[in-house]
């Protein structure tokens, strides 16, 4: 097994409660790293969704995910826990653009906004590399195509994924082994990269 160099670092994962960043949350303390997570539950409402719609779904879809990310960090606590791994949470409004990109940021017609931020976060991530390379840190984006976190349904999924050269849509699982080899220091002499995780999608 390749040592990743985590045992015992202090690792901070944002949106944590759900999908991505909850697959992510685990495999560092599967690592031997001591997790802080980051969340914060919304409402159905936000989304035009009943909280008695999102309560009763059962499949992928609107109102799956309004149900997903309406969730505490309980879940993922007790997995770490049953783990063996140690792990804190705090619920809060951070009121930034996240850890993660998209592949869609180059041209996210459908979502303007959405793309535009997610292509400043490349930006950054650039900018912050040079700045922060003479002190040993490394700065590194990853840059997802669709992944199932609960939003897509199955006929959605089905035709996306026919159009990925592997044929399948990302699970969270998938992000999450991306993100533990840039933290990993087999990824020491890496910075300033843009990491496409997407099943071939963008090349």
């Amino acid at each position: 097994m390749i040592n990743t160099g985590l045992k015992n670092k202090v690792v901070i994962v944002t949106g944590a409660n759900h999908g991505i960043g909850a697959a992510t949350a685990i495999a560092f303390a599967q690592k031997g790293a001591k997790v802080f997570i980051n969340y914060l539950r919304q409402s159905p409402e936000l989304y035009g969704e009943t909280k008695e719609r999102a309560d009763r779904a059962t499949t992928p879809g609107r109102a799956y995910y309004c149900k997903m990310i309406s969730r505490s960090a309980e879940r993922v606590i007790s997995k770490i826990n049953d783990l063996g791994g140690e792990c804190y949470a705090w619920e809060a409004d951070l009121s930034q653009p996240n850890n993660i990109t998209t592949d869609g940021a180059r041209c996210h017609a459908s979502n303007v906004s959405y793309g535009a931020s997610k292509y400043a976060i490349e930006s950054y991530t650039r900018s912050a590399a040079v700045e922060l390379g003479p002190y040993g840190i490394t700065v590194n984006v990853i840059s997802p195509g669709a992944v199932q976190t609960g939003w897509m349904p199955k006929e959605l999924e089905k035709k996306l994924a026919e159009s990925y050269p592997l044929r399948r849509i990302g699970k969270p699982e998938d992000i999450a082994k991306a993100v533990i080899f840039f933290a990993s220091q087999q990824a020491g002499w890496i910075t300033g990269q843009v990491l496409y995780v997407g099943g071939g999608n963008r090349m």
